[in-house]
């Protein structure tokens, strides 16, 4: 089994629209076991993306044989996530 960090950077939007980002990003990692989860909270930026000032971090530590193939082009879809970052440690 492989380990991945994955962060995400949510728009500051209302929290039931970000559950709803998290819970698409969730889905998409379905056949992998989701570690832990944790909820950094709002953050300043350190240059704009997409207008936006301020993003709402989240990190996830999952577990698996490897990551899915379309996750990135589905997390890009996604309009309420800033950025992601997968890392396999």
């Amino acid at each position: 089994m492989r380990t991945y960090e994955i962060v995400l950077i949510v728009r500051p939007v209302a929290e039931a629209a970000r559950k709803k980002a998290v819970d698409a990003v969730k889905e998409l990692l379905k056949g992998m076991k989701i570690k832990s989860e944790k909820e950094w909270g709002s953050k300043a930026l350190k240059y704009k993306i997409s207008r936006e000032l301020t993003g709402f971090y989240y990190d996830f530590e999952v577990e698996g044989e490897t990551m899915p193939s379309d996750f990135d082009r589905k997390v890009l879809l996604n309009e309420a996530i800033l950025r992601y970052l997968v890392v396999r440690k």
